[in-house]
């Protein structure tokens, strides 16, 4: 009985670690693309006027796209190609004569944050499409039900503490379970990474063209 359920135990852990660590991912990862962005609207003071305000446009609708359209859609393991085409307009904005006037330098810079806006929101797509793997869930299930009748063996003799064992130990593992289950997915509630760092950019963006 205690090899089946310490098997069970490390099983759980496993899955659990995976969960909290895509979980973690996520977060550093809006993080990194907002501080991308307000890395482009930094450096856009370097360009001309109307450069300048067209590259803090460009930036303001990717990030009110990702907002309103690509998070919703991420909590459906979905993603937005709206927003995805926004942020190409962004890059070919950066990339093109109007930016290459202000140095290279600044043109290259602009770019490589650009770059790392869409390495970080293909990161966060992709996080929000994985899930656990079926078979680990399956093998986590057996286990555990091997530990119920291990548990049941070893109490055959006393009925009243073999049914209490069994729903003890059901009790215990059915909610664990539940809870690494319902985190699978981290732009999913109940403790869903939000979009608080983009919306600061979002606003800095709209206030720095008015």
């Amino acid at each position: 009985m205690s090899v089946i359920s310490v098997l069970f135990a490390l099983n759980v852990a496993f899955l659990a670690h995976d969960t909290w660590t895509a979980h973690d991912r996520a977060l550093d990862t809006v993080f990194v693309e907002a501080g991308s962005l307000r890395t482009v609207l930094d450096l856009a003071e370097r360009l001309a006027p109307e450069v300048r305000m067209q590259v803090r446009g460009a930036v303001a609708d990717y990030a009110r796209l990702a907002i309103s359209d690509d998070w919703p859609r991420l909590a459906r393991r979905d993603s937005s190609e709206e927003a995805a085409g926004r942020l190409d307009t962004l890059i070919i904005l950066l990339a093109g004569s109007d930016v290459a006037s202000a140095g290279p330098t600044v043109q290259t810079f602009l770019l490589q944050q650009a770059m790392a806006v869409r390495n970080s929101r293909d990161v966060r797509v992709a996080l929000s499409q994985t899930h656990v793997n079926p078979l680990k869930w399956l093998g986590m299930a057996f286990l555990g039900l091997l530990t119920m009748i291990s548990i049941a063996m070893v109490h055959i003799d006393l009925p009243r503490a073999e049914a209490l064992a069994v729903v003890l130990f059901a009790a215990a593992a059915a909610p664990t379970a539940a809870i690494i289950l319902v985190h699978g997915n981290p732009f999913q509630e109940p403790a869903a990474v939000t979009a608080t760092p983009i919306q600061a950019v979002l606003q800095m963006a709209v206030s720095a063209n008015h």
